[in-house]
């Protein structure tokens, strides 16, 4: 019998169906000390068998495997990539020896396309230098969806990167699929075969089944090594294979920040950050018979609150579409309980083991995996019931230092609950360690703030200044920009439609590198996150009273001089 040959199908609201024993990789990007990404990373190959379905909804807790989470949650697959070749949506870019073509709608923003410095539409005027014109081939080769590819000529045939027939996993990001493996719509229609293309995993792209980058924003994670769904089992299901305790599959290693065994210590540890002390704690349990007292009315509220809004009244209908008031009375029980116990404010193991286990079991990782819970409305119920207690306690207790105490105190409590039902999301990049604290010179601190509050609040000026050479005049054109570090500020100073600008090259998102970024006009685009700002006053577009540090630019017989602030 013949082998079947590579093929992925997308099913209507589905997983991916792969056939024709297509290897299965790891790939991660290998990132520079500014976090550039400069390469890829290839990891070990991923056990899939011949026939096996990846996960499209983002939800399963057996990644990169479907688990049947599309079924429980109602996820939309519905497909909204164009089927039209990528050739018609292209605009070229030429260079010297070569021509670069740009499909900004398959864009996935991996960041291969730049660096600090300069990207590749800058590049291409330089292609002159055959060492720029290289870098700018091995950088769209990089690109992983494909969105950049080049060509000799105008009219010459893409020159594509030599790939393997295979899928990678991308490091909590999509699929990467190459070779010209052929995809086939859940409408029957063919996608364009490419040699490079990226399949959405985490469920939210508007570009559906093409990834558009959302897997980022919307904190999508999966990068540990994982076993394939067993042979035989039907991923339409509700809910993957338990395990031998009864227990639904834990999420493979690595998808969430740590596991029930370490609960209590990230409970504490996170108390500690938040500071939540011992007195606190006290005053937490010295307010238990007032909880007791308000907790009819609290859940009476509550639940009335669940059940008014329809996302949330769902969790509790029956099969005859009514409110199920049985199962509702049970949820009461455990809330009352859950609060009573919480009341005793002990952070031992067993009451972080326990605040775990209701966080995961509202995540589908639980006894019952048809359970899921969307984050936001967990969110909402703590914070509901953190108003409520607030409410009880004023009403309980009379002004004065007691009931300030409990009424933070709570609040503290709730903040770190709060913590640890969030952890059994997911959506962490990285496991907590536990370090020891650091010693912190707190003047030090005080005096940075005392300015920031002063620049920023206040619009206070910097006080003394000093000229800084920057260039001459002449050797930066119209539409340039010149980068330099004066006592480690990194400062951009443009030449923009013949006045000079000079901003501090330090994103207000992630400090990223935003004066190397791409520029339109007057704009500025961060080339981390995207985050733009007017290169003439410094404002971000996005928030107009958030503003990057600005300086003077003067040009004195022909030398363009940046006027820093003194160092203090």
């Amino acid at each position: 019998m013949a082998e079947e040959a590579p093929r992925i199908t997308v099913t209507p609201n589905g997983p991916y169906h792969v056939r024709g024993g297509v290897r299965l990789v790891r790939k991660a990007p290998v990132v520079s000390e500014h976090g550039e990404p400069l390469t890829w990373q290839t990891g070990a190959p991923v056990p899939a068998g011949d026939t096996f379905a990846l996960c499209r909804c983002g939800r399963s807790a057996n990644k990169p495997f479907c688990d049947g989470s599309h079924a429980r949650t109602g996820f939309d697959g519905t497909e909204t990539a164009p089927t039209a070749p990528s050739s018609e949506r292209q605009r070229g870019l030429r260079g010297k020896g070569i021509h670069v073509r740009d499909d900004e709608s398959l864009c996935v923003h991996a960041g291969f396309c730049g660096n600090r410095v300069t990207n590749v539409w800058k590049m291409v005027r330089d292609t002159g230098d055959t060492r720029v014109r290289a870098q700018l081939m091995a950088m769209v080769e990089r690109c992983p969806s494909g969105r950049l590819t080049y060509a000799l000529e105008p009219d010459g045939p893409a020159i594509e990167p030599d790939l393997p027939v295979e899928i990678g996993l991308i490091e909590d990001g999509p699929l990467w699929v190459v070779g010209g493996i052929p995809v086939t719509r859940a409408d029957g229609a063919p996608l364009e075969a490419r040699n490079r293309v990226t399949l959405c995993r985490c469920g939210a792209s508007k570009n559906k089944p093409l990834c558009d980058g959302s897997h980022a924003a919307v904190g999508f994670r999966d990068r540990g090594p994982i076993d394939a769904v067993p042979a035989g089992v039907d991923v339409g299901a509700a809910g993957a294979p338990p395990t031998d305790s009864g227990i639904a599959a834990d999420a493979p290693p690595g998808a969430d920040s740590g596991t029930a065994a370490d609960a209590g210590r990230y409970l504490r540890y996170m108390a500690e950050f938040i500071g939540f002390t011992a007195d606190e704690a006290a005053a937490v349990r010295r307010t238990k018979p007032a909880l007791e007292r308000h907790l009819p009315r609290i859940m009476t509220d509550f639940y009335a609150q669940l059940l008014r809004y329809p996302p949330t009244r769902a969790l509790f209908l029956g099969p005859d579409g009514g409110v199920d008031q049985d199962y509702v009375e049970l949820r009461m029980r455990h809330q009352v309980n859950f609060w009573l116990r919480t009341a005793d404010a002990v952070l031992d193991d067993d009451y972080g083991r326990y605040v775990d286990f209701v966080g995961r079991a509202h995540t589908a990782r639980g006894a019952d995996p048809s359970i899921y819970v969307a984050e936001r409305y967990v969110i909402g119920m703590v914070g509901f019931v953190q108003h409520a207690i607030s409410k009880a306690l004023m009403a309980e207790l009379d002004d004065g230092p007691d009931a300030d105490l409990a009424l933070e105190a709570w609040d503290k409590l709730n903040m770190v609950i709060l913590e640890v039902l969030a952890r059994a999301y997911g959506h962490e990049r990285s496991a907590e360690t536990f370090a020891p604290l650091v010693p912190v010179d707190e003047a030090a601190v005080a005096r940075l703030a005392a300015r920031a509050y002063a620049l920023e609040a206040e619009g206070a000026a910097p006080g003394a200044t000093r000229a800084v050479p920057v260039a001459a005049a002449a050797d930066v054109p119209e539409g340039e920009r010149r980068l330099l570090t004066v006592d480690g500020l990194s400062i951009g100073v443009f030449h923009l439609a013949g006045a000079w600008y000079a901003i501090r090259n330090l994103c207000l998102h992630r400090a990223g590198p935003v004066a190397t970024g791409a520029l339109v006009g007057t704009h500025v685009q961060c080339p981390w996150h995207g985050y733009t700002y007017d290169v003439t006053t410094g404002r971000c577009l996005a928030d107009p009273s958030a503003q990057l540090d600005t300086y003077a630019v003067t040009v004195e017989d022909g030398q363009v001089y940046v006027h820093v602030p003194v160092a203090t």
